[in-house]
């Protein structure tokens, strides 16, 4: 499965230099001011997940569809195969740099912030999440009580671990990772 090393994603979009080998020149320090768009029809995971990676990603999805199929006219439009060709790519491949740059520059020159609403907060917060696997074990595993039956209903900590370790996904992690996911580490 395809996999983004979220270390190696934040130096790309939030470090401030990058060590490169040397080709032609003795330098082999590089500035890095990067903005990483994917667009694809199945994301891939991020891992590992944390703080710095859900400050640095916005999750949009895209409303319209194009399709030969069930065009609508509202969500679903004709599609234009032209637009998915080598030809289209050549000639613009380019173009979405140049227009992103000169507004680029005038939002830093601005001191602007990117602000999100909290519908790409929410979608960025569930896409993470579906990129923890331990996350998503558990979230398969429990469910949250509300009400008055919450004081009552609760696991304890090591039943939680002890049922973790007995599981597919413990076993299939290496040595390494088995060792990091000790009891007093599942505790934190």
């Amino acid at each position: 499965e395809d996999c983004i090393n979220g270390c190696v994603l934040k130096d790309w979009v939030g470090g401030k230099k990058a060590s490169i080998r040397k080709m032609y020149s003795s330098k082999s320090d590089v500035d890095m001011h990067m903005t990483f768009l994917i667009n694809c029809n199945k994301k891939p995971q991020i891992y590992p997940v944390d703080t710095a990676i859900k400050n640095r990603l916005i999750d949009f999805k895209y409303r319209a569809t194009f399709s030969n199929e069930g065009v609508d006219n509202i969500t679903v439009f004709k599609a234009n195969r032209y637009f998915e060709s080598d030809a289209f790519y050549n000639n613009y491949k380019i173009e979405l740099f140049h227009w992103l740059k000169e507004y680029t520059l005038l939002f830093m020159k601005e001191g602007e912030t990117v602000q999100l609403c909290k519908s790409l907060k929410d979608n960025r917060d569930a896409y993470l999440m579906a990129c923890d696997n331990w996350y998503s074990w558990f979230k398969s595993k429990y469910e949250f009580i509300e009400g008055e039956n919450k004081l009552t209903n609760f696991m304890r900590l090591k039943d939680i671990f002890n049922e973790f370790t007995n599981g597919y996904m413990y076993y299939s992690l290496s040595k390494k990772e088995k060792r990091s996911f000790n009891l007093s580490k599942f505790k934190t």
